[in-house]
């Protein structure tokens, strides 16, 4: 595939990395609570489910911009492993929100974010020029 190809990622652009991250992992909790809120309405109004839906649909405009910055300037293999930092957000919205978090949602967070790091640390640790065949045992 040819195409426009990211650079290598340098050691300070990786901060801003995770801040576009985090800014789109908020868009998408964001979205999540609102549509939380919105399902336990008693009696919502035409009115209110259109206004639900219009601040949803800008919100993951939103983050539709933010994902457009981050994949012209990092290449996929760094820069999406870093979405799963909305597992363990997820988790914490929802004990927030007052529902039960166990220890095994608490965990399984916790591994995902192992995961993560494993990953975005083994990408960032590969040459740029290097196909997928060659980086491969």
């Amino acid at each position: 595939m040819t195409g426009i190809r990211p650079g290598p990622v340098a050691p300070g652009s990786a901060t801003l990395l995770v801040l576009l991250t985090l800014f789109n992992v908020g868009l998408q909790l964001a979205s999540a609570a609102l549509l939380k809120f919105a399902s336990v309405r008693i009696d919502p109004t035409l009115l209110f489910l259109a206004l639900v839906l219009a601040v949803v649909l800008g919100l993951n405009f939103g983050r539709f911009l933010a994902w457009n910055a981050i994949h012209k300037r990092y290449p996929v293999s760094f820069a999406y492993p870093l979405s799963a930092l909305f597992f363990p957000a997820v988790v914490g919205l929802a004990w927030l929100t007052g529902e039960r978090v166990g220890p095994w949602q608490l965990a399984g967070a916790t591994l995902v974010m192992a995961g993560t790091a494993m990953i975005v640390l083994s990408a960032r640790d590969q040459p740029e020029s290097a196909t997928p065949s060659e980086t491969m045992p």
